[in-house]
């Protein structure tokens, strides 16, 4: 596929955008996670990384993952996926789907995703998958640290109670004045 084929391919993307994102969502909406997700929060960055793939194609681009994925998507995408309920697995599934409507929106076209075209969407995904990933793993990382510092911060607080109580009775009972001990007579009985 010349350069204008990869031309080709990126202004398909770019003009077909509307109905590539139609058919990515109907097939999204078949994970669990997806189900209950309205348009806008489905949607998410895909939008964005769309435009950033067609520029990647247009650009016959042979630029690193930064470069490629300039505006951070993924990396926003797998955030938002933790929020959004998701696991690791769907939010990977969510970027295959997306490579599968890219080919079958090229082949409805008359476009075959072979050599540089393929090569660039798959490093393009490929980079994505992986930002996002790592973004959705550290998400719910924090999300498990900040789970375990409010369950440390409970513990403490119910420990700190009962601490409290035993110091005070410990602190009253030495303040307390002493009975004399009984050495005549009482100490028989």
């Amino acid at each position: 596929m010349p350069n204008s084929d990869l031309d080709r391919l990126a202004t398909l993307i770019r003009r077909e955008r509307a109905t590539l994102l139609a058919g990515w969502r109907k097939q999204v909406r078949d994970l669990p996670a997806a189900k209950h997700l309205d348009t806008p929060t489905l949607n998410d960055h895909v939008p964005q990384l769309i435009e950033e793939l067609a520029t990647a194609l247009q650009a016959s681009s042979d630029e690193t993952i930064p470069e490629a994925l300039s505006e951070a998507s993924p990396p926003a995408h797998g955030l938002q996926r933790v929020a959004d309920g998701y696991d690791i697995e769907e939010v990977v599934a969510e970027y295959n789907i997306l490579r599968g409507c890219v080919h079958d929106l090229a082949q409805a076209n008359g476009l075959t995703l072979q050599g540089k075209p393929f090569h660039i969407l798959n490093r393009v995904l490929d980079s994505a998958i992986g930002l996002a990933v790592k973004t959705f793993a550290a998400g719910q990382a924090a999300e498990v640290r900040g789970r375990r510092e409010e369950y440390l911060a409970f513990v403490a607080h119910d420990l700190r109670t009962p601490l409290n109580a035993i110091s005070l009775a410990l602190r009253a009972g030495s303040a307390s004045p002493r009975t004399p001990r009984c050495s005549g007579p009482c100490a028989a009985t």
